[in-house]
């Protein structure tokens, strides 16, 4: 991919490495998540089925799934033959299969946890989630 220079000209477009602000976000997120009051924990996101604790269950199952793939192959139908629209419910079935089986989990339970588990490039885009929901005020973007 290319983008135009202020002269004109066409520039290859750079990378932008990032992976050096994943320790901080997560050990923000934590701060975060470990802040919350039991009310927050059940306040419901933008996500319409998930609450503040499906979130961080979501953030477990995710990198639990991917231990289970690196480590023993285990891939529960190979998503290179679906359609994009089975692609969609399958990723949205392992979804809610995961915040289902680690609901059982209390909030201090899921941050032991995703501190063991999860790794920091699964949070981003759902700990946004959290942090509006929060008001932005404790959010993780402005923390990091």
């Amino acid at each position: 991919m290319a983008v135009k220079s202020m002269d004109g000209a066409t520039e290859p477009l750079q990378p932008i490495f990032t992976a050096n602000l994943f320790p901080k976000l997560e050990a923000k997120l934590i701060e975060l998540l470990r802040s919350l009051t039991p009310d927050e924990w059940e306040k419901q996101t933008l996500a319409p089925k998930w609450k503040v604790k499906d979130v961080a269950a979501h953030l477990l199952d995710t990198q639990v799934r991917k231990l289970a793939a690196a480590r023993h192959g285990y891939k529960p139908e190979n998503s290179k033959k679906l359609s994009p629209e089975k692609l969609v419910a399958l990723i949205d079935h392992l979804n809610a299969e995961g915040v289902r089986a680690y609901s059982q989990l209390s909030p201090d339970e899921l941050i032991s946890a995703g501190q063991r588990e999860v790794s920091p490039a699964d949070r981003p885009v759902c700990s946004s989630d959290v942090s509006r929901k929060l008001g932005g005020g404790r959010g993780v973007s402005e923390l990091v």
